[in-house]
């Protein structure tokens, strides 16, 4: 899961080139493009929010951690 949640710049960054290579060619409008981008957006944005409650706040800390002693 971590692996794939450092994926997902790459990822965003392939998919928003996309339409780059569409308007060079002539065979995407304005409007194609902007509707595109959005779902991307939208569905990047909705793959980050389910990575983010899969790996959870328990992930974060050291497995191997001591009780914490009391002063005496």
């Amino acid at each position: 899961m971590a692996d794939g949640a450092r994926m997902l710049p790459i990822l965003g960054f392939i998919l928003f080139m996309l339409p780059l290579l569409w308007m060079s060619s002539g065979q995407a409008t304005t409007a194609m493009v902007m509707v595109y981008l959005f779902i991307a957006w939208a569905a990047l944005a909705g793959v980050a929010g389910l990575l983010s409650r899969r790996l959870g706040p328990e992930e974060d800390q050291p497995e191997d951690k001591a009780p914490d002693e009391e002063p005496g």
